[in-house]
């Protein structure tokens, strides 16, 4: 499983840029799910709807599970995530095929790199910005 850093290296810098112009509305917070807080398996979930105003005002809904060691993971609806991130992340332990067909990305990302959608990252930044996550 990918640590945040991780993930935001791998994620080009045009998409970081773009992160800034989605909004961010946090639906639920639930902390320490299935376990224990002080036990490796216990983690944070935060479910945050997004959108980007303008053209496209579509919501997406995204999951992020924050584990022990700033673990996670995470998965979002729009299309960049599944054509592009499901797969590889998948491979990393940091997300489920979930919208996907679980085929690889041959074209958008043949190198498998291991990044997140604006969506995801300004989720991290909302958290981060909230006091509830390290990057």
């Amino acid at each position: 499983m990918l640590t945040i850093k991780q993930i935001i290296k791998e994620t080009p810098a045009n998409i970081m840029k773009r992160s800034f112009e989605v909004q961010v509305k946090p639906m639920k917070s639930m902390l320490w799910l299935n376990k224990e807080p002080d036990t490796p398996e216990a983690y944070n979930e935060f479910i945050i709807k997004t959108s980007r105003p303008g053209i496209q005002h579509k919501i997406h809904n995204n999951i992020i599970r924050v584990f022990r060691r700033d673990r996670v993971w995470v998965t979002c609806d729009c299309d960049f995530f599944k054509y592009n991130c499901e797969f590889s992340l998948n491979r990393s332990g940091s997300t489920d095929i979930l919208h996907s067909n679980g085929s690889m990305p041959k074209i958008k990302n043949p190198f498998l790199r291991n990044l997140a959608c604006i969506h995801i990252i300004s989720c991290f930044m909302y958290l981060q910005r909230k006091g509830l996550i390290s990057t």
